[in-house]
């Protein structure tokens, strides 16, 4: 059983990583990433929120919104694009969750770095 903790513990971590870094902008489900990584969907969201201390959705979304900040301070794209850079298909709701997670919405942290 200890053994069994330990090695769903490595692979969230794996998961967590690798998930930010080569898919930030796909649209995952929990129940794929359970599949993907071999561990059921209880185990996936038990551990991963004892590793992280947040849901998957919250990790990803509050992922997802620091690499919009850091694609909005580097480049010159447009928000709608880096949107769907990091896996919003709409704009709108791109801007709410960088506004919950930042404080302020995209348009005025562009033009505030």
């Amino acid at each position: 059983m200890k053994i069994q903790f330990v090695q769903n513990l490595h692979k969230l971590r794996m998961m967590g990583k690798h998930t930010t870094t080569n898919h930030i902008d796909e649209k995952l489900t929990i129940a794929c990433l359970a599949d993907k990584h071999q561990i059921s969907v209880t185990n996936l969201k038990k551990y991963f929120k004892e590793i992280y201390g947040l849901s998957i959705y919250a990790y990803l979304k509050e992922k997802r919104i620091q690499k919009a900040a850091e694609l909005l301070r580097e480049t010159n794209h447009e928000i709608g694009k880096i949107a769907g850079m990091v896996g919003y298909d709409n704009a709108s709701k791109f801007s709410n969750s960088f506004k919950s997670i930042m404080g302020i919405n995209p348009s005025e942290y562009k033009k505030s770095v």
